[in-house]
């Protein structure tokens, strides 16, 4: 964690292709910027909230959805 700026930032390769989702510790404000996918960095994809991706013979898709349950007591 917190060496993602240096991939986005061109100061460090992922020395395979990498394909990623969203979660809870991405640098999410980067991401938005991506929001229906694209390269984040060299040799780095995130697929975006919601979409598919062929990688070789295999498609790989994704729908991310996060919400907050508020509960009033």
């Amino acid at each position: 964690m917190n060496t993602f700026w240096k991939y986005y930032s061109g100061e460090a390769v992922a020395l395979y292709p990498t394909i990623f989702i969203g979660g809870n510790h991405e640098a999410s404000n980067y991401l938005w910027e991506l929001y229906y996918g694209g390269w984040a960095a060299p040799n780095i994809y995130f697929l975006g909230f919601a979409g598919v991706v062929k990688f070789g013979n295999l498609r790989i898709g994704v729908y991310f959805i996060a919400y907050l349950l508020l509960v009033k007591q």
